[in-house]
């Protein structure tokens, strides 16, 4: 593939549709050298929902720890179902990780001398949040389309 079809082929992917969930870059697939579609969450999406799960995670401070771990099970497993796309796999565990972050941000702040040691929220973390996985595969593959 030239350099000319692929300037072409990433400008043809430069429009963006109202609702989309990922911007759509073009990049190099270092294996067999062609070029494939690389889905990335908006960053905006992002920030958004760790700002909804920062509030949520404040209004529910004193909850029991297996309460919130279930709640947050369920926020970010429906996020890696949604956004779990091939290629986008940096910022499912970008999403995890911040989670984890709030998380024990608030757990701390439950009290004035109580602080969560990161050992502790580690396991925690590794307890009640799942691990990021690509949950739709590409369109061929799915669609176990064979040329």
């Amino acid at each position: 593939m030239s350099r000319e079809v692929h300037v072409r082929f990433c400008e043809s992917l430069g429009v963006q549709f109202p609702g989309a969930t990922h911007p759509h870059i073009c990049v190099k697939k270092k294996s067999n050298g062609r070029f494939t579609v690389l889905r990335q969450t908006i960053r905006k999406r992002l920030q958004t929902k760790l700002n909804e799960v920062k509030a949520e995670l404040r209004r529910r401070m004193h909850e029991p720890i297996p309460k919130q771990g279930k709640w947050l099970r369920a926020v970010v497993g429906g996020h890696f179902r949604y956004y779990g796309v091939p290629m986008n796999q940096p910022a499912l565990a970008v999403f995890r990780f911040r989670v984890g972050w709030l998380w024990h941000r608030s757990l701390s702040r439950r009290s004035q001398n109580g602080r969560v040691l990161w050992d502790r929220m580690r396991r925690l973390i590794t307890r009640w949040l799942p691990w990021p996985s690509v949950c739709h595969p590409y369109p061929l593959r799915r669609m176990g389309v064979i040329t």
